[in-house]
């Protein structure tokens, strides 16, 4: 746990809600209460990660194929395209330098390596 000292904030996800009310999560045998859930429909910052994780998300599937696959359609990138693949790339890699902790994905080690790979080159 590595945020034990940070206020987190999750948009209301009634499934994870109860699991936590189920099983409560413990660290140094205290029960976690540094975290909320607030309803995205009254919270535009939880609006916007809501987008920012779609983003990555889809951007994780593309990545999750062939390298060969990837690599053609990075070559096939409009010039548009492009600045925005770069722009993304940039962002990941200035927020993975800022605090490593950012970044927790479960992928397969041939897509993270890609992940690392293109956000060198692109970002």
């Amino acid at each position: 746990w590595s945020f034990t000292h940070k206020k987190l904030v999750f948009d209301e996800e009634q499934q994870v809600m109860f699991s936590l009310q189920k099983e409560p999560v413990e660290i140094d045998g205290k029960v976690a209460s540094n975290y909320k859930f607030i309803n995205s429909i009254n919270d535009s910052m939880i609006q916007i990660s809501d987008c920012v994780v779609s983003i990555l998300c889809k951007y994780f599937m593309f990545l999750d194929r062939m390298q060969s696959e990837v690599e053609k359609d990075i070559l096939q990138f409009s010039a548009f395209q492009m600045k925005n693949y770069r722009l993304l790339n940039g962002i990941l890699k200035e927020s993975l330098n800022y605090n490593p902790l950012f970044f927790n994905i479960t992928a397969s080690a041939h897509t993270r390596a890609k992940f690392f790979k293109y956000m060198e080159i692109y970002g």
